[in-house]
């Protein structure tokens, strides 16, 4: 019966207009999608004076030129915790100012390889199956300049790698130790029978989630398609016996 700014001094008109277009009942296709409600809403936020009058809008704040913890990527991801540190990438936990969600994004820090990235999302996310024990991975894009890294947004994952205890640094019951071998295997069988090979099996890349010791596999920078899979890829302390000789397959894995 009345409109935003009929109850509210000071409320942009723009509102109103995207409220009435919100209501449509004459055509409803004809409503603004969320991408542009939330693009007309943004256009008036910090515009708006407490007597209805407009001012300039303040100087957008400046994209930090490093990753580092507490700092805001793009006006969404704020980096909470590094997680993880490889040859080409960083992993960082994140929260996402819009979603009010935490995920993992994984930064390609090494220009020289930012296409693993491309590779990750295009060719292997696609095959991947819903599987329990495999991250499922979210998003992908390209942070804004001046770091133009290209990064990956994959579920958060609570607890740890499998590497402090091949290090001997923490223990597992064997009854832990037999569940998460059986878990993994059942995650590779899924795998590949979507026709993907993992290709860099190792403690660095199994997550175990905490408290339950479930283990999920991550990291499939280097996956490929099984009709695609060549060469010697993956961590050469980690290869199976035979991979040199056998070629690679389902075995390597």
């Amino acid at each position: 019966p009345k409109l935003p700014s009929e109850v509210r001094a000071g409320i942009d008109s723009s509102i109103d207009e995207l409220v009435l277009d919100l209501l449509r009942t004459d055509d409803f296709r004809a409503r603004p999608t969320a991408a542009d409600a939330l693009a007309r809403l943004r256009s008036v936020l910090g515009m708006t004076t407490a007597i209805g009058g407009k001012e300039p809008s303040q100087a957008p704040v400046a994209a930090p030129a490093k990753l580092e913890v507490g700092v805001v990527l793009d006006g969404v991801w704020r980096l909470d915790e590094e997680i993880g540190k490889g040859t080409f990438a960083k992993v960082y936990r994140v929260f996402n100012l819009d979603h009010q969600r935490t995920y993992a994004m994984k930064v390609l820090v090494d220009t020289e390889n930012a296409d693993l990235a491309l590779h990750e999302f295009t060719r292997v996310q696609p095959l991947l199956p819903t599987h329990p024990n495999i991250v499922r991975i979210v998003w992908m894009a390209r942070l804004g300049p001046p770091l133009d890294y290209p990064y990956i947004v994959s579920e958060f994952v609570k607890g740890e790698t499998l590497e402090p205890y091949c290090a001997d640094e923490r223990r597992l019951a064997w009854s832990d130790i037999k569940s998460i071998g059986v878990q993994l295997l059942d995650a590779l069988e899924a795998l590949h029978n979507n026709g993907v090979y993992h290709r860099d099996i190792k403690p660095p890349n199994v997550m175990l989630e905490l408290p339950s010791h479930r283990p999920k596999l991550i990291d499939f920078n280097i996956a490929a398609k099984a009709s695609e899979a060549k060469g010697k890829a993956g961590t050469r302390r980690y290869w199976a016996p035979d991979v040199t000789t056998a070629g690679w397959g389902a075995h390597a894995d």
